[in-house]
């Protein structure tokens, strides 16, 4: 059962930020085979002195699974690009 954690100091509107979920649920679907049922996320926002990107490059958006352990490190691999391309062309 992945648990999703989406940290950020942007402030987004409602529907982006479903959007953004979504979007991490499909790649877990697809690439993982997860079911709607064991997918959950929490969605974090702080204020800019409450959060340090890399380089202080903003905006950035922190994403963080927690899975259990067995995934191949390939399955890991895909799962990363497939997030990183549909957020690419989501943001």
């Amino acid at each position: 059962m992945p648990i999703v954690r989406i940290e950020e100091s942007m402030k987004r509107d409602n529907e982006t930020k479903t959007m953004i979920i979504q979007s991490i649920f499909q790649s877990l679907r697809s690439i993982f085979g997860v079911t709607d049922d064991e997918l959950q996320a929490r969605y974090d926002t702080y204020s800019a002195e409450d959060f340090v990107s890399p380089l202080g490059k903003l905006p950035y958006i922190h994403i963080e699974i927690t899975i259990f352990s067995g995934r191949l490190r390939e399955t890991k691999k895909r799962l990363y690009t497939d997030i990183v391309v549909n957020l690419s062309t989501l943001l």
